[in-house]
């Protein structure tokens, strides 16, 4: 294979096999990534915490609007319009031809977990997202073709008929946006990591969007903006994990390193027989917990202990409503910071400030309505003080046991202004609560989406990045 070269929203000529492997990933890029320019480069860190906080509490607001999700009149997925997912990704489609080899197109995209469809901003789209560079062109594309309306992917996913072609349209909230386009097939194209090169991955459904209202992607917004559109991770008919099937085998699995106001690293999304997990059987065994995986990815949380007591919860806040999703406990890298509903967030509150208190005389600093991170203390720990160890409970089918899942102090606690903060987040009850990328760091996840478990087990996940 010829050697490879990307540039960003340029056309490239390259050589690529159509993929005989079933095992590929791709980039996730966090927003504060700098060569983003996403997240302002002069925020301190009680800001940049701040509105990482925001993000998180856009994405609860995600969910609760999204109730509609698989609605019967349209195709429908709320995604918040201005920096809405904690991770973003690259994606390369073909977009020309020519006897030198094909040429690509290669944008960013918001990944989201939460929603099941993939669009991106088409050319003769109006209006129009401003984005850096072009617009993918596919007309010129000889591997571009529309979806027909009675195609079987545009029936189950509530398309409409536009001349013989699906169309669709994605509802978001917050600034009331929205896509309207097409559904179109495309070769695609994601790295190979074995052999360090493209593969091809033919008639990926799609949508080419060509009406997109009052999306702001960031702070670096306008001709700037580098994001041109949305990659759905959930699960349904237009899903990535569905359609790729073959290659995925419903399976993926991540890892992702401490991200931190003075440093980010990126992470790398597995695929098929490349999600891979695995301990030393004895201080890194491997758990498995049962996981709910139609439309999003909820996880069977029934208790939370501090210092090895159990906080007086009512497990009955994290059940999960299904057709709302106002209530439940979901797995989210798109959210930073992991959100509980009030009813569960106020006794781990009270729990942190007894532990505090009664070990060191520390009392939290008083909450202001602008700040939401709520828990927050001058001081921080010396020698000889520790902070308290944070376990989550969580069910496994058939099993008689709970299945614990022990945070350490840097998946909970931050440094912030010469003290610290509980980087957990209060929503109102309902919910839902949402378990988030800050907690979730240094655990190495695998979802095995067809049979509804999601295995688990602490890991470096720089050495995994590096």
């Amino acid at each position: 294979m010829s050697k490879t070269i990307f540039i960003l929203f340029y056309f490239i000529i390259v050589t690529l096999l159509i993929s005989d492997t079933n095992e590929f990933s791709i980039k996730m890029i966090p927003i504060n990534s700098p060569h983003l320019k996403i997240i302002p480069s002069n925020l301190t860190i009680h800001q940049h915490h701040q509105l990482l906080a925001n993000i998180s509490m856009s994405r609860v607001l995600k969910y609760r609007n999204d109730s509609n999700g698989l609605g019967l009149n349209q195709i429908k997925s709320t995604v918040y319009a201005q920096k809405t997912s904690y991770y973003v990704t690259q994606v390369h489609l073909e977009q020309g031809r020519s006897p030198q080899g094909i040429s690509i197109y290669s944008t960013y995209l918001l990944l989201d977990t939460a929603c099941f469809d993939t669009w991106l901003q088409c050319d003769g789209c109006n209006p129009c997202i401003e984005v850096a560079g072009s617009n993918f062109n596919q007309s010129k594309s000889a591997s571009f073709r529309g979806v027909a309306a009675d195609d079987i992917i545009c029936l189950l996913t509530s398309g409409f008929d536009v001349n013989g072609v699906c169309g669709y349209t994605s509802y978001y909230a917050g600034m009331k946006s929205r896509t309207t386009g097409i559904l179109g097939r495309n070769t695609f194209y994601f790295m190979n990591p074995r052999t360090n090169s493209f593969e091809t991955y033919p008639n990926y459904v799609f949508g080419c969007g060509l009406r997109n209202e009052n999306f702001v992607f960031g702070e670096n917004k306008g001709p700037r903006n580098l994001i041109a559109g949305i990659f759905g991770l959930a699960v349904g008919p237009r899903s990535f994990i569905t359609q790729l099937e073959a290659y995925t085998r419903s399976r993926f699995a991540y890892c992702l390193p401490l991200a931190t106001p003075e440093g980010v690293a990126e992470s790398t999304l597995y695929f098929g027989s490349d999600a891979q997990i695995s301990g030393d059987g004895m201080t890194t065994r491997v758990q498995r917990i049962s996981m709910f995986t139609k439309r999003v990815y909820h996880l069977y949380l029934i208790g939370i202990s501090v210092d090895g007591n159990r906080v007086q919860i009512n497990p009955s806040i994290f059940t999960l409503d299904e057709i709302g999703l106002t209530r439940g406990f979901f797995i989210d890298s798109g959210t930073p910071y992991t959100t509980l509903a009030r009813s569960a967030y106020n006794p781990l509150r009270s729990a942190m400030v007894k532990y505090f208190l009664d070990n060191y005389g520390w009392k939290p600093k008083k909450p202001t309505p602008e700040n939401v991170l709520d828990l927050c203390y001058r001081f921080y720990p010396k020698e000889g003080q520790s902070f308290p160890k944070v376990t989550f409970h969580f069910f496994l089918m058939n099993h008689p046991m709970e299945v614990d899942m022990e945070l350490k102090p840097s998946n909970v606690f931050a440094a912030v202004e010469g003290g610290f903060c509980m980087m957990i987040i209060s929503t109102n009850d309902p919910g839902p609560s949402i378990f988030g990328a800050f907690q979730q760091s240094n655990i190495k996840f695998l979802f095995d989406v067809k049979n509804n478990y999601l295995y688990f087990v602490p890991e470096d996940c720089l050495e995994d990045v590096n």
